[in-house]
């Protein structure tokens, strides 16, 4: 797995692990996708508590989806099959039956702060900044970041921030109720996460079971299909295409 770096405490309950593409500021491209699913075959097969997602040494989570790699995408049906294939991979990020963390000490922005969204508990130290950045791409979010952000903070809250596409502050996106807490220290994010290493694992598996049910009262993977479908159709419009072409040029 050489996009993602993790590491496996020796008790097999704690998977730490992060995206390893410095230089591309760990923009999630189709060879991280791989090793995503290959991190989480073996999540799907341990006896875990935690799995935690950090920031990389570079203070990158994740820059979202790799724009170099994916405007070789330019039909619809290219923009649905590479968007599905990364909502599925946060699906099943979403339905483990551990505790899933997200420990954020740098950035994130677009698709990393949806990959942020599929896990249980975001956790970020005042250096986190998360910019939910698609609109300046002309997009919507692409990997059913849009129905979790509503699920987490509500309608209102979310067309604020979808809109805006602006970088957020720690405090801001706590405020907001993106961040579900914020700590002085990775050090302290260590503690918590270890003290839910000491919890039974039925009860960790009752409680997300049960919590499940109520989150899930409405037929949310229908609606998550939808959102796929605006996201395909924008994909191919030449707005975003325009939009792609003003970035790498204003790269340089």
């Amino acid at each position: 797995m050489n996009t993602i770096h993790f590491l496996l405490n020796e008790q097999k309950t704690h998977l730490k692990f992060y995206i390893n593409r410095s230089k591309a500021l760990n923009a999630i491209n189709f060879e991280v996708m791989d090793d995503l699913e290959k991190t989480l075959d073996l999540a799907e097969r341990l006896p875990l508590k935690v799995l935690e997602l950090q920031t990389n040494e570079n203070g990158y989570v994740a820059s979202g989806g790799d724009l170099k790699e994916f405007s070789a995408l330019v039909s619809e049906q290219q923009g649905f099959e590479m968007a599905n294939r990364m909502a599925a991979i946060l699906n099943r990020i979403e339905k483990l039956n551990c505790i899933t963390v997200a420990s954020v000490t740098g950035t994130a922005f677009g698709g990393g702060c949806e990959l942020l969204l599929a896990f249980d508990l975001l956790y970020a130290t005042e250096k986190a900044n998360l910019g939910f950045t698609q609109i300046k791409f002309a997009l919507p979010p692409g990997w059913n970041g849009m129905s979790r952000l509503i699920n987490r903070i509500g309608y209102h809250k979310s067309l604020h921030v979808l809109l805006n596409g602006k970088l957020l502050k720690a405090e801001e996106a706590k405020q907001l109720g993106i961040i579900t807490e914020l700590f002085d220290s990775a050090n302290q994010i260590d503690e918590q996460i270890q003290y839910f290493e000491s919890i039974p694992d039925e009860v960790i598996y009752s409680i997300k079971q049960n919590a499940r049910l109520f989150k899930d009262h409405s037929n949310q993977e229908e609606l998550k299909k939808e959102e796929l479908n605006h996201f395909a159709k924008a994909w191919a419009s030449m707005e975003h295409h325009n939009a792609v072409e003003r970035f790498f040029k204003s790269r340089g």
